[in-house]
């Protein structure tokens, strides 16, 4: 098997390949032979250098108390993707990563494997390849973001959510405990600001517990001007600190995305996301990004996942 049948490129040279399928697994990735050939690849096209958006697929959703189906997403998502028109018009390339092994009914050994896999994927960060996460449900950016801090010390935590997610593990298994986790774990080297929050989901309590951790937040009301989210980013978001973004689809309003377990009236529209994100990009350090918990099993799922990929496209081509 040669590289571009492991790893499939996406470039803006029409000499693109198309992916027919992308279906094999693994525990890691060997970082070396990627960046080799994608230095290669430049030569070959004689381009300047880009960034590289890397795309890694992780079909997990055992953590999931409500309807499962959020494994599917990866592999929906991709399909979606190599549809657009990413050859003409993208400055960037997309780099196509085998997916996660993953082991059903098994957390610990999954979680392991997606451990070792970011370790790797991590030193790509310095040959300017950006790691995008595809999942999956929430509970996946708990095992990433603990070997984003083990690498980086601290880390700012963007969150794009309708949850808190800082239930107890006590009140059963859900992806709604992977920020109390990580929070116990990390008090101080992860600095979290979570956008979108709602109110008709989340008990006071929370509330409590998010002040007690020190996780700042804007409700989904306060989300509708972009201009009052970035005067909040520039407020509590650390200009000197890595910053990772995390995508729950739930957080965005129903009439976009109602493909998810718990879809909500009120939520962020699609260009206040976009803007927000390329806001991201432009004025602070992004060393990568995760989209989760949307379920392909439920919900207009054609125009959900039309709007979230072209929400990715738009990302990706800035």
């Amino acid at each position: 098997m040669n590289f571009f049948e492991k790893y499939p490129l996406f470039l803006r040279d029409k000499k693109n390949l198309k992916i027919k399928e992308i279906s094999h697994f693994a525990e890691n990735i060997i970082v070396e032979e990627i960046f080799d050939a994608l230095k290669k690849y430049e030569q070959i096209l004689n381009s300047e250098p880009r960034k590289v958006n890397a795309i890694i697929p992780v079909c997990w959703d055992g953590s999931t108390a409500g309807r499962p189906g959020a494994r599917f997403a990866p592999q929906k998502i991709i399909e979606k993707i190599i549809n657009l028109s990413l050859n003409r018009n993208f400055k960037n390339s997309l780099l196509f990563l085998p997916f996660v092994k993953v082991i059903i009914g098994e957390k610990d050994k999954t979680f392991d494997n997606i451990e070792k896999y970011v370790e790797n994927v991590l030193k790509l960060l310095e040959h300017n390849v950006i790691p995008f996460f595809i999942g999956g449900d929430h509970s996946i950016t708990e095992p990433i973001i603990g070997k984003y801090i083990k690498y980086f010390g601290k880390i700012n935590l963007l969150v794009f959510d309708s949850h808190f997610d800082l239930r107890t593990v006590d009140e059963g298994l859900s992806g709604g405990t992977y920020l109390n986790s990580l929070k116990t774990n990390y008090k101080e080297d992860l600095n979290v600001i979570i956008l979108g929050i709602n109110h008709a989901a989340n008990p006071d309590y929370l509330y409590e517990k998010a002040r007690e951790f020190n996780v700042r937040y804007l409700d989904n009301l306060e989300c509708f001007d972009v201009e009052n989210i970035i005067e909040f980013l520039i407020c509590n978001l650390q200009k000197d600190l890595p910053t990772y973004i995390s995508l729950d689809t739930d957080s965005i309003d129903i009439n976009y995305i109602d493909s998810v377990n718990s879809p909500y009236s009120f939520g962020l529209l699609l260009n206040v996301v976009l803007k927000v994100v390329w806001y991201l990009f432009d004025n602070y350090r992004v060393v990568g990004m995760d989209v989760v918990e949307f379920n392909p099993l439920v919900g207009d799922v054609e125009r959900s996942v039309s709007n979230l990929v072209h929400l990715l496209y738009y990302v990706w081509a800035r």
